[in-house]
């Protein structure tokens, strides 16, 4: 009480929820997370609270000597005499969950790693959390987990979730023994998206490489282990599209570039314009924004390569001040369904490694739809921060050019936006205390540090794909493209078995969208007439409803289910090596050699479906909509079949 420490204000301080330094008095105190306050910088422990006598003057007197060389299970920093072998555990303070292995300055058993394998192990199990806390929220239902840590294996229970639109932070609870306090406990575990983002740094300098060969980034056995799995990008070298028809003709030399050693190639608008200078196009005006996209209209593709020459001309200044077209042009043909326009034009080969697409193989054998496209843009134009259409996995071809990509990981979505939920366009234009506000906003689309105050937390990958090279994007990673120089690129979204959870995950979220906008009208509907108005506009707003994410089900169950049979029919794997394409013949399916182990495929779909139709409005709705079609059996006979040859193969 001398000192200003009463028994009041240390429990006012052990009620906190971290570690806090405050000053109490003269004296400054710290408190770690069990509400143990100590003196930090004072050696005088006369008169201090007799509960905390005996632990202030071990700190005090052995500080200069107790040099941490070891982490303890709660990853203090603490000093160890000796560490004995895993396989010979100490008897003292032996409990349930932790067994010490070492003891520490004071005598007394704990359990302790050296800090290298702490923060091996932490990083893992952090990840480890996260996964459950995101396996959770995407099953929407509470579930007893285990899952191991680093000193113990735990249980983890789900007491609540936000239903929100971006990764919400997941509230649960875990049962613990607590050896310090000899008796169990429940804690608060708060899982936000922000824990796993220090993953990513040491993540992205293994994974993120070069390729400087197409084997190497062909492989795929390495890709599936490497990056589809751990989800992060890779950048693949020219080798692999060095043999594309695209690259030998779209592509001329720069007169510019004659006398340099690299040689980067221009567009070849004669031959462009010849083969297909008829087509109607879709072209972004990159200098007028329309809400979260471009402006954008139809032309002709040689009114745009019109255009486009045009606006290289001002900039060499061979256009005279007073042309109309001296302003540079910013326009960006996008989203060109070439190969659909053209399917007899042979402009380049599907690599490997991206060849078990589901997305292609449904859209193109139930719609008269695909994802696969052409784009084309000066320098300058660019696409705006965005995530890829229903979370899938994208790849990119640069035929010429360069492209600065800026990729976001997961899981910071709410950095990205402001309090109205909008969010930001151009990532070029961040603007922090470091730079100058004295800047023309109506050439500019300014990220306000107020509007987005912590968009500056927001870890970020900057990619430069130059001419020829492959980047391939995950799911889920926010990305912005901007073009330096003239670009023309192959862009492919798609989707198989690795993608499929967050294919599931991106339909759940935009059903959560529809739901909230016209959540007045509820009340005013019967729950079926509810559900009706939210998948007719689930398939306005987004191109799919429960209807077709079913089918896109259906239509890759039966291809795979027909594999499994021939397989076990003729007890051999012949099968894999043979071209298969899907109904309309418009797909080539891929072998068995270069799609993931029959039972990991078979697993995601038996979790998917039964996760789909345990939901008593999925599968009452789709009942009605097959029963009108008379084919209610076969719609949902491919269940039994998917549980069966799962159950085989596990």
């Amino acid at each position: 009480e001398k000192k200003g420490i009463t028994k009041k204000a240390l429990k006012e301080i052990s009620e906190t929820d971290h570690a806090p330094e405050m000053q109490i008095g003269k004296h400054d105190v710290k408190v770690d997370m069990w509400g143990v306050g100590f003196l930090i910088n004072s050696s005088e422990i006369n008169n201090i609270d007799s509960e905390l006598k005996s632990f202030a003057r071990r700190l005090c007197d052995d500080a200069p000597k107790r040099r941490p060389n070891a982490l303890d299970v709660y990853g203090e920093a603490i000093k160890i005499f000796k560490e004995f072998p895993n396989d010979k555990w100490l008897e003292k303070v032996e409990t349930d969950n932790v067994r010490p292995n070492a003891l520490d300055a004071y005598g007394e058993a704990k359990f302790v790693s050296s800090a290298k394998r702490h923060d091996v192990l932490s990083r893992a199990n952090t990840l480890v959390l996260a996964a459950t806390a995101e396996a959770i929220k995407k099953l929407r239902r509470v579930e007893r987990i285990s899952f191991e840590c680093d000193y113990a294996p735990q249980f983890l229970t789900v007491e609540e979730h936000v239903t929100a639109l971006d990764r919400p932070v997941l509230s649960a609870s875990y049962e613990d023994f607590d050896f310090r306090f000899g008796h169990r406990e429940t804690y608060k575990l708060i899982i936000a998206p922000e824990t796993v983002m220090g993953r990513f740094k040491a993540l992205m300098t293994r994974r993120f490489v070069k390729s400087s060969s197409s084997k190497s980034g062909d492989c795929v056995e390495n890709f599936l282990k490497d990056y589809l799995f751990p989800n992060v990008p890779l950048l693949i070298g020219p080798e692999l599209t060095a043999s594309w028809r695209v690259r030998k003709e779209w592509v001329v030399e720069d007169k510019k570039d004659m006398e340099k050693e690299e040689k980067h190639g221009i567009p070849n608008f004669e031959f462009l314009i010849s083969k297909f200078g008829d087509a109607q196009v879709c072209v972004a005006d990159c200098s007028q924004r329309y809400f979260t996209d471009q402006v954008r209209s139809t032309m002709l593709f040689r009114d745009f390569v019109d255009k486009w020459r045009k606006g290289r001309r001002d900039e060499e200044g061979t256009l005279s001040p007073s042309d109309p077209e001296t302003k540079k042009s910013l326009l960006y043909l996008k989203d060109w369904h070439f190969v659909k326009a053209f399917p007899e034009y042979d402009a380049y080969e599907i690599p490997s490694i991206f060849k078990d697409d589901w997305m292609n193989e449904f859209w193109l054998s139930h719609t008269n739809d695909d994802y696969r496209f052409v784009y084309m843009g000066g320098d300058r134009t660019f696409t705006p921060l965005h995530c890829d259409v229903y979370h899938s996995y994208s790849w990119s071809s640069n035929i010429c050019g360069t492209k600065k990509w800026t990729l976001f990981p997961p899981g910071q979505e709410s950095l990205f936006k402001d309090n109205l939920g909008n969010m930001i366009y151009d990532v070029r234009h961040h603007i922090d205390e470091d730079h100058d506000l004295n800047i023309n906003n109506e050439e500019k689309d300014i990220i306000s540090k107020n509007q987005f105050p912590n968009f500056k937390k927001a870890h970020r990958i900057i990619v430069c794909q130059n001419a020829g090279e492959t980047l391939f994007v995950p799911s889920s990673w926010y990305h912005m493209v901007e073009n330096i120089g003239d670009c023309i690129s192959i862009n492919h979204n798609w989707a198989q078995s690795t993608a499929f959870p967050f294919l599931y995950e991106s339909l759940n979220t935009d059903l959560a969208e529809v739901e909230y906008a016209i959540r007045d009208l509820k009340s005013e509907m019967s729950e079926l007439e509810f559900v009706e108005s939210c998948q007719r506009l689930l398939l306005i707003n987004s191109g799919w409803d429960w209807i077709v994410f079913w089918r896109l089900i259906s239509c890759v169950s039966r291809r795979l289910i027909k594999i499994y049979h021939d397989i076990h029919e003729n007890n051999s794997k012949t099968v894999t090596t043979e071209k298969q394409r899907c109904d309309n013949q418009s797909w080539e399916i891929p072998p068995l050699s270069l799609q993931p182990p029959l039972v990991f495929i078979f697993q995601i779909l038996h979790n998917v479906i039964h996760d789909y139709l345990d939901q008593p409005l999925v599968r009452q709705y789709l009942t009605e909509q097959f029963r009108s079609e008379q084919n209610e059996e076969k719609a949902f006979g491919i269940v039994h079949e998917i549980d069966e040859i799962y159950s085989k193969l596990k």
